[in-house]
């Protein structure tokens, strides 16, 4: 497979999506950081190890990625759910209804 020129192709909606992952998702923006300061580097390496190194970044910002969404996703969702039922209270602790657990 041949390898795309990719010189120069960055375009100023790509900057911008950069700039607005950076203000809203950090954890992100730095995983992206790492990854170009892993391809920038010059020092010698083996390619095994640049190879270690971007596997082990993926894993971490797919981690990041998924942890962001679902939070983003449950926080969505219980604010879909008090606007429909404002009577709901949300993070209180119930109430201990019965026998109070034995002592030592």
């Amino acid at each position: 497979m041949e390898q795309e020129n990719t010189k120069n192709v960055t375009t100023p909606d790509d900057m911008e999506i950069l700039f607005r992952t950076r203000d809203h998702n950090p954890v992100l923006y730095n995983r992206v950081m790492e990854l170009l300061t892993i391809v920038d580097d010059r020092k010698p390496r083996t390619a095994d190890d640049v190879e270690f190194q971007v596997i082990d970044t993926l894993r971490n910002m797919g981690k990041d990625v998924l942890t962001s969404w679902s939070e983003n996703q449950a926080s969505e969702a219980a604010s879909d759910m008090l606007e429909k039922r404002p009577d709901l209270k949300l993070n209180t602790k119930k109430n201990f209804i019965g026998k109070p657990p034995m002592e030592k």
